[in-house]
């Protein structure tokens, strides 16, 4: 599997976690759930393949908790609290 095929896979993945968890939670009809899966999808994995292209410069959960931390203020309306 070449690099285009496992990145396509990677976002397929992603994107139909983040589609499910949209449905279930997504109370605001103002956002297009189609933007808002791509947005955070690509968001993600553009991440990760910084992380990996650059030798992981920092740990997973530096990384996990930065990337939750920037993305707050888009999924703050996905998530109940």
């Amino acid at each position: 599997m070449g690099n285009g095929a496992l990145r396509n896979r990677l976002y397929d993945i992603i994107a139909q976690t983040v589609t499910e968890v949209i449905g279930v939670k997504s109370e605001n009809s103002a956002f297009s759930n189609s933007v808002t899966t791509h947005f955070l999808t690509s968001g993600f994995i553009g991440v990760l393949e910084w992380w990996i292209n650059n030798s992981m410069p920092c740990n997973v959960q530096e990384t996990t908790e930065q990337l939750m931390f920037l993305l707050e203020p888009y999924t703050r309306h996905l998530v109940s609290h």
